[in-house]
């Protein structure tokens, strides 16, 4: 299942893009869609240059202890399943696994646990992603509807990701 990882990591530094942004919408500095803030939560004393500094190979490392092994995505036996619950769970937080869990029908806890996995994993792939792309695309939209102002021009790109 590490396999699944060095796949779905590949994705999303793809989505999440390598520049540097001095100050990502008042979230700080920003790479490989990691903020300092974030960064900190594993390195207290973490610092702009460090962000800056990150490669393709450290945001990798930061995005495994951080989602993949926290969130215990590798739990998740499909690779795309995975993949989709790594790119969403950095992009909209732990609210993706409640997308997760209500497409399985389990208690939406946001807590990949063994019912959530043996509900997962029992499911129809193509299923769980449309339910969880659906869920996902009302997200977005309320976001949108709420603040459109702030939001509106990021609409496209988040439904660009969630149907990948």
């Amino acid at each position: 299942m590490e396999s699944y990882f060095e796949e779905a990591v590949q994705t999303l530094l793809v989505d999440e893009g390598s520049a540097f942004v001095e100050d990502d919408n008042g979230r700080g500095p920003c790479k490989w869609g990691i903020t300092l803030k974030t960064y900190q939560e594993l390195y207290p004393q973490a610092t702009r240059a460090d962000i800056e500094a990150l490669t393709p190979e450290t945001a990798a490392a930061f995005y495994k202890l951080a989602f993949w092994d926290t969130y215990r995505l590798f739990m998740l036996v499909n690779a795309i399943v995975a993949a989709k619950m790594l790119n969403l769970v950095v992009n909209v937080g732990p609210i993706a696994i409640k997308w997760l869990q209500a497409t399985c029908d389990v208690c939406e806890d946001m807590v990949i646990g063994s019912q959530t996995v043996a509900a997962a994993n029992a499911m129809n792939a193509a299923s769980l992603l449309a339910g969880i792309r659906a869920r996902g695309e009302h997200y977005y939209r309320a976001l949108v509807a709420k603040n459109p102002e702030k939001y509106a021009k990021d609409l496209p790109g988040w439904l660009a990701r969630l149907a990948k």
